[in-house]
């Protein structure tokens, strides 16, 4: 029976993300944003010749920019051939699920104590 692919939100640490698009230095100096990549994990992601130590394949559609504060996309690219793989130590947090409207952590405004 075929395994259904789910989607998934990749958060890469901030340098990885600059290295893995090839961004240059200068842009450490803008605003700390967050960088995640959007796709699928492959079947078999584990066993393509990939050691779970190393990591897992995936399957990317995009990698976005988004603000911090604000949560605002503000930058998206694509990479060929989309099949990457992508190594844990990168890796902050995976989530299930597609990434349209508020992902990732988001802050609470808890009311005013009375």
């Amino acid at each position: 029976m075929a395994q259904t692919k789910k989607p998934l939100i990749v958060w890469l640490y901030p340098g990885a993300a600059k290295q893995f698009l090839g961004l240059e230095a200068e842009r450490d100096k803008e605003q700390a944003n967050r960088f995640h990549l959007v796709g699928t994990m492959t079947e078999g992601a584990m066993a393509e010749g990939a050691p779970a130590a190393v990591g897992f394949w995936m399957d990317i559609e995009s990698v976005k920019e988004r603000t911090v504060p604000g949560n605002y996309v503000v930058n998206q690219w694509t990479v060929e051939p989309k099949r990457c793989l992508v190594r844990w130590d990168v890796v902050s947090l995976i989530q299930e699920g597609d990434d349209e409207g508020v992902v990732g952590a988001v802050q609470v405004v808890l009311p005013a104590a009375a």
